[in-house]
């Protein structure tokens, strides 16, 4: 999280699975040049990501969910799983 002047690095999840579970670690700083610095950085890599991969990476699990296989399978069930637990909101119990 980076604010005006401060902010907060670390591998904090913020999600309460995470609160309870998880031992993190993060520290807060002070400091307007730094908030700076961290916005441009996440500039940069917001100007280079994808929401959910690469076309390319899009693509290639396309192809492979349309073959046979175990493989194929497996993935298929996995985009099924995901698909479910979206659209009955149990998507945010994990």
């Amino acid at each position: 999280m980076v604010f005006d002047d401060a902010g907060f690095v670390g591998t904090d999840n913020f999600d309460y699975r995470s609160r309870l579970f998880n031992n993190e670690f993060g520290f807060f700083y002070q400091s307007a040049p730094l908030s700076a610095e961290l916005n441009a950085e996440f500039d940069k890599l917001r100007a280079k990501s994808y929401l959910w991969g690469s076309p390319e990476w899009l693509d290639a699990r396309d192809k492979l969910m349309a073959q046979k296989g175990m493989k194929a399978a497996t993935t298929r069930y996995q985009r099924f799983l995901y698909k479910f637990a979206r659209s009955t909101g149990l998507i945010w119990l994990f």
